[in-house]
């Protein structure tokens, strides 16, 4: 499900229902509350993210941190179809940095960014 919205203004309605569905929200439930929370958005907006932590007593800079440290959260919209490349080691060593320039330059954007279509 995904909810329409602009830059103005996010319908915390989605929100408060996941909320209410998964009361009493608890600090070992982050993950799993962020990740519905993508889930009906398509990401995790600002606004929505600071409701959320309003209404359950979460800390703000625990949440953002969680949501900021697992790379298959966002904080920001995101395309339609998402590439991912392997940064680790083993990729590393195995041309993958090669790959990721190959894509960078087929699609035109760089790593993080958006194609406008």
């Amino acid at each position: 499900m995904s909810v329409a919205q602009t830059a103005e203004s996010v319908d915390l309605a989605p929100a408060m229902h996941i909320v209410e569905e998964m009361s009493p929200v608890t600090s070992g439930d982050i993950i799993p509350l962020l990740q519905r929370l993508q889930q009906a958005y398509g990401y995790l907006p600002k606004d929505v993210v600071l409701t959320v932590c309003e209404n359950t007593g979460l800390p703000a800079s625990r949440v953002f941190g969680v949501a900021t440290f697992y790379s298959q959260l966002s904080l920001e919209p995101q395309g339609k179809h998402l590439v991912r490349c392997c940064k680790g080691t083993a990729c590393h060593v195995r041309g993958g940095q090669r790959v990721m320039d190959t894509v960078e330059r087929t699609l035109g954007i760089t790593d993080g960014q958006t194609t406008g279509d």
